[in-house]
């Protein structure tokens, strides 16, 4: 998805908060997407599907920061949720622009599950700067995140109807994982 052509602006606090920047947006008229994407992505999600792979360059349900993210746009965030909730199948969202990796999960918040999975770049990890702000709050994270350079890792097995998603550091090794099963839930 194009989060930047057609978003509207982010709002600063007169006083920064402690995890980002930038806080939720209070204006009843806010986009992320535009018309035309909008219309496309509903389109797309209405044709049934096992499993559905989005791709956002800003997180989609980090719930514990202030940086770029969806939940700066509430009433965006919502009518994506809700659009995923109505389509079929297992969702996965891919999404960056966060320096570091991390997977979440909500069950709650839609009648599918969804999983995200944020992975950094592998050249501008924020290893030596992030030291005194490793703790980040993350209501949908599965675990801590990782701040070291990585590499995200989908696998899906149609046999066994599974989808596994994993974080990967420089070495290959897995520093986080989740696997799910396939779903038909939905529509």
């Amino acid at each position: 998805l194009d989060t930047r052509s057609f978003r509207s602006g982010l709002e600063k606090p007169l006083l920064p908060p402690l995890h980002g920047r930038y806080t939720p947006s209070s204006a009843d008229a806010q986009s992320v997407l535009g018309t035309a994407q909008w219309s496309w992505l509903q389109e797309e999600l209405a044709q049934p599907a096992d499993v559905r792979l989005i791709a956002s360059s800003i997180q989609v349900l980090a719930d514990g920061h202030q940086w770029e993210a969806w939940r700066l746009f509430p009433a965006e965030q919502q009518r994506l949720l809700g659009l995923i909730s109505e389509a079929s199948g297992t969702t996965l969202v891919l999404s960056g622009d966060r320096h570091l990796a991390g997977i979440y999960f909500d069950k709650d918040r839609s009648s599918n599950p969804i999983l995200e999975l944020t992975s950094s770049s592998l050249n501008l990890p924020l290893t030596s700067i992030v030291s005194n702000i490793k703790v980040e709050p993350g209501p949908y994270r599965l675990g801590e995140p990782f701040f070291e350079a990585n590499f995200g890792l989908i696998e899906i097995d149609w046999q066994a109807r599974r989808l596994h998603a994993a974080i990967k550091d420089q070495t290959r090794q897995t520093v986080r994982s989740v696997s799910l099963s396939l779903g038909h839930s939905g529509q």
